[in-house]
């Protein structure tokens, strides 16, 4: 064999190391080409088999069926080619190579279209479900959700794309509708939210709280096996980035039932990616910002420890963007920041990603040293927002990059966000009564006005900044919130947002005691 590949060798046309293959592609597609088309096809069919008697060549075996899947005839090889294509489209979604993996996986459905074996399709679909979800493939996505949820009315064996629809749905401001659909399933579950949620929380808060202040976050350590209570935590964990947008009362509701299922149930790994979550409702409800940073640095020790990387990424999401800011450094959740933003592309978790990045522009502003390293980082997010179809985390970053155009001077004006490519009022149109975008929109022209001295625009932003705070509880930004409005009006009716502000720098003082006014 050596001796008739010698001289392809030395015309370095194909290396014959350990293995024998062609040396640049180009001349992999001259070769192919010298072919007939129906000659290369009987060539990649033969291969396939043969590699896929082989154990350890499942991928190359995938990749030689899938331009011939027309070619099978055989049920019991549709069912191997399926497999095979299954395998490997898992595998290129791992490794985020999203467009892969949507070939893989519809060639692995077709394929197997008339070998029917259920289990065996709705396991593709649901792969490829997320596959075409992470590609911002939406359309597409619901019609596989359906199909899927008219196939499969076992809310256990739908769990995990439910929990992708709620994402999904969410991403594209359709939260009411991703509500309804994980409500829907929690009640299939036997869990319903009580009539007067207010009063019910505010109860269970407190409860919390005392028990925190008793014992500190004395969360069992075992892990809990019952595959109901994983499934249940599975859609808590995706309510919340609805809930957080437009139901607070739901949102503390499904926090505070994390708490109760790992006090009785042990801990899963969706559990701690909601725990995190209780600084917002600590904050709200009792203006308790510590009980809230024990929970969320808690519930992201107990993920990193028990090895559950989805869910420790949405841990560290929560606590870096929730959390951290009111007792560490803002230099340290930066840079905690990229690490959380890397966990979260790693392990393909698209929406939350896009959210995490977006949200640290905030924190880029405070402590980068050059606007043009926040310009770029916003151009990043707009383009990451674009390309996954996260529509909540662009409109927050087109907000961002006027404000950094306006202060680089490359608006319409001083304290202007008008520019060629940026329509104000369309964008307000586009916001409608999204309260964390309108709660961002005015911080970022409320901010523009004090950089350049107007006194006016000053005024206005910063009242209606204050007036939608709630979009932005827990973030940094209700910090900055509350400065420009007391910049904007010294007088005693901003006693309260003062106050807030120094119980802030007791509790962190390197980043909130330059604030006080």
């Amino acid at each position: 064999l050596r001796a008739h590949l010698a001289p392809a060798v030395t015309d370095g046309l194909i290396s014959a190391d350990s293995t024998v293959k062609f040396r640049h592609d180009l001349v992999l597609q001259a070769a192919r080409d010298l072919l007939p088309a129906a000659e290369l096809d009987r060539s990649r069919l033969a291969m396939a088999r043969r590699l896929a008697e082989h154990d350890g060549y499942e991928q190359q075996a995938a990749e030689q069926y899938l331009p011939v899947i027309g070619l099978i005839g055989d049920d019991d090889e549709r069912r191997t080619a399926a497999a095979l294509l299954h395998r490997a489209g898992r595998h290129a979604a791992r490794i985020t190579n999203y467009p892969a993996a949507d070939e893989l996986l519809s060639a692995a459905d077709r394929v197997l279209a008339s070998a029917v074996a259920d289990a065996d399709r709705d396991a593709i679909a649901m792969d490829r479900h997320i596959t075409l979800y992470c590609l911002g493939r939406h359309t597409d996505a619901d019609r596989i959700y359906r199909d899927l949820a008219a196939r499969s009315p076992d809310p256990l064996a739908l769990t995990a794309a439910t929990a992708v629809q709620i994402n999904s749905l969410t991403q594209r401001d359709e939260c009411r509708a991703a509500i309804a659909l994980g409500l829907d399933t929690l009640r299939r579950f036997g869990i319903t939210p009580s009539a007067d949620l207010a009063a019910d929380n505010q109860r269970a808060v407190l409860e919390l709280r005392d028990w925190v202040a008793a014992h500190g976050p004395a969360y069992p350590a075992r892990e809990s096996t019952d595959p109901r209570i994983v499934a249940v935590a599975r859609i808590l964990e995706r309510l919340l980035g609805p809930t957080n947008l437009i139901a607070p009362d739901l949102y503390a509701w499904l926090v505070l039932q994390t708490h109760v299922l790992w006090q009785h149930n042990g801990m899963c790994a969706p559990l701690t990616g909601t725990l995190g979550g209780a600084i917002r409702v600590t904050s709200r409800l009792l203006d308790d910002h510590r009980t809230g940073y024990l929970l969320s640095r808690h519930a992201l020790r107990a993920a990193r420890e028990h090895g559950y990387q989805a869910s420790a990424a949405v841990a560290a999401y929560i606590h870096l963007m929730l959390a951290a800011p009111w007792f560490e450094p803002l230099e340290e959740v930066v840079e905690g920041g990229w690490q959380a933003r890397d966990e979260l592309l790693a392990v393909g978790d698209v929406q939350v990603a896009g959210l995490h990045w977006a949200r640290l522009l905030v924190l880029l502003l405070e402590t980068e040293d050059s606007l043009q390293t926040c310009a770029e980082e916003t151009a990043a997010v707009l383009a990451f927002a674009e390309q996954t179809g996260n529509r909540f985390a662009g409109l927050i970053a087109v907000g961002h990059r006027q404000l950094i155009r306006m202060l680089r001077g490359q608006t319409a004006g001083p304290g202007s966000f008008a520019g060629e490519d940026f329509d104000e009022a369309a964008y307000l149109d586009g916001i409608s009564e999204n309260l964390p975008l309108l709660a961002g929109y005015h911080l970022d022209r409320a901010l523009a006005a004090l950089l350049t001295d107007d006194a006016a625009a000053l005024a206005e932003h910063s009242a209606a900044a204050m007036t939608h705070r709630e979009g932005f509880r827990g973030f940094y930004s209700g910090a900055l919130a509350r400065v420009t409005r007391c910049l904007s009006d010294p007088s005693p009716a901003t006693t309260d947002a003062r106050d807030w502000l120094a119980r802030r720098a007791a509790d962190a003082p390197r980043n909130f005691r330059p604030l006080l006014l």
